[in-house]
């Protein structure tokens, strides 16, 4: 029973070392002996760059289905395209998340790797947006071995859209405002005026609720200036305003004549 628990207990400590020496960071102290794509001659541009990512993109999306991220793979190679890429030096125990390679002419993966050379590594930088998840790309120079080096939040422009229903109204009748049309926000904040340009209320919304119902006592002209932030608490700059018209009550005048009347007289 004794030599049994021994066994189970040896067991179950190679089984702790082998899963902690997976999980360790792989060390990169060179570039260029697998590398992804075939580069001859000098470190290429980043137009160069651009049209080998073109040659080699079945196996860029091989490469990306082995690494779990597929479903980024059509968003960069079509934004690749279009944006520049960003040269950078990467610091010594710089870490990246993943990196494509080639090894006896297949593509491999590695994960949770550290850049541990004698210098700072040359790269280009680009990154692709998409579900309002900024990925950051690294290849280095010298090999274009594709590299996720971090996945956050996406700082996109916060865009504000308000529709006020109806605009024109009577007095204390609901007033509708709607900002679901805003791209990009998480809160929405709206101020009201009167005619004389004096604020009179503060609303904040958000992105779950957009929107909000009102109604005024007093006949005149309101106007709604909403500004809409993003994830990071940036503000929208584009215009944005509208503006509801409560009606005046209608006023009645009732004049009789004549004042004293006799039987049988008419009345006016």
């Amino acid at each position: 029973m004794k030599v049994k628990r021994v066994v189970v207990l040896f067991t179950l400590v190679m089984f702790l070392i082998s899963s902690l020496s997976f999980a360790e960071t792989k060390k990169l102290e060179e570039i260029g002996r697998y590398t992804f794509v075939r580069i001859k001659g000098e470190v290429p541009t980043q137009e160069v760059m651009k049209t080998l990512l073109e040659r080699y993109k079945a196996d860029i999306k091989y490469g990306f289905d082995l690494a779990g991220y597929g479903d980024v793979y059509f968003a960069f190679l079509e934004q690749i395209e279009t944006q520049s890429f960003e040269e950078a030096s990467l610091p010594i125990g710089q870490k990246f998340m993943w990196m494509l390679f080639r090894s006896h002419k297949k593509v491999k993966i590695v994960e949770d790797l550290e850049w541990a050379g004698k210098e700072p590594l040359p790269v280009f930088v680009f990154n692709v947006i998409k579900d309002h998840k900024q990925y950051t790309f690294v290849m280095p120079r010298p090999c274009g071995n594709i590299s996720l080096l971090g996945v956050e939040r996406a700082k996109e422009v916060p865009i504000c859209d308000i529709v006020v229903d109806p605009e024109k109204a009577n007095i204390n009748d609901p007033i509708t405002v709607d900002m679901s049309g805003s791209e990009n926000a998480e809160k929405l904040v709206i101020e009201v005026y009167n005619s004389e340009g004096i604020k009179l209320s503060t609303e904040t919304l958000t992105k779950d609720s957009p929107k909000w119902q009102t109604q005024f006592g007093e006949p005149g002209k309101y106007d709604f200036k909403p500004v809409v932030y993003n994830y990071y608490d940036e503000a929208s700059s584009n215009p944005c305003e509208a503006s509801v018209y409560i009606n005046f009550p209608p006023a009645c005048k009732l004049v009789v004549t004549p004042d004293v009347i006799k039987e049988g007289e008419m009345v006016t």
